[in-house]
């Protein structure tokens, strides 16, 4: 696992090289979201509240490229399916009937960002479009099984808006809808819950820039 979020930092530091480049700046931007799992039968949960901090560097004419890496972390509390029956399926088993048991997962995730906003006739409304990509590490805890924990490799897409409050800070709110190489078979098999971690982000964030002056 260490090895995969090593990764995901040597990604973003790849990106964070454009920071260096004439008219750049370096940002801190705090985040809160709010979350629903996506696309998924076999869970039936609460939305999940979050939150984390995102840092990087945004360089380009009129500062449009926005390049760091971002930490969060979001509960879901509900109802999470685990097997009851397994039939033969060629060489494999596979779940045929499942009972729903009250659980909460915590979704931890480190990922490198990437973002390009747009200019607009009014300089203090700018929409962007953003895609991040690393590994999310999920921790399942259960009155009835106790607690389980596993990792998928993640990539979100999504966009929003940046409104301008000074010459260095803004106020972000976006979506992102994230998705993960996890199968419900392959997190069934390792750790006895049946759910994909796909997932609707609404996002608020505050972004505050270090450097060579405004957009």
């Amino acid at each position: 696992m260490t090895k995969k979020i090593l990764s995901t930092w040597a990604l973003a530091l790849f990106f964070c090289g454009g920071a260096n480049q004439a008219n750049a700046a370096f940002y801190l931007r705090p985040v809160v979201q709010v979350s629903a799992l996506a696309n998924n039968t076999h869970a039936d949960a609460d939305l999940g509240l979050g939150g984390g901090l995102a840092w990087g560097g945004v360089f380009g004419r009129n500062q449009r490229f926005d390049t760091g890496c971002e930490i969060t972390s979001t509960r879901f509390k509900g109802d999470f399916s685990v097997p009851t029956a397994w039939a033969w399926d060629g060489p494999s088993q596979k779940e045929v009937a499942w009972k729903k048991i009250p659980a909460t997962c915590q979704a931890s995730s480190a990922l490198a960002t990437f973002r390009y906003s747009f200019t607009t006739k009014n300089e203090k409304i700018r929409p962007f479009f953003g895609m991040a990509a690393g590994f999310t590490h999920l921790r399942i805890s259960s009155p009835v099984r106790g607690v389980d924990h596993g990792g998928c490799w993640t990539v979100g897409i999504g966009g929003g808006v940046s409104y301008q409050l000074g010459r260095l800070t803004s106020v972000d709110l976006g979506y992102r809808y994230v998705f993960s190489n996890l199968s419900g078979g392959d997190f069934l098999q390792a750790y006895g819950y049946n759910f994909r971690y796909n997932a609707n982000f609404l996002t608020l964030a505050l972004t505050q820039r270090f450097g060579r002056g405004g957009r």
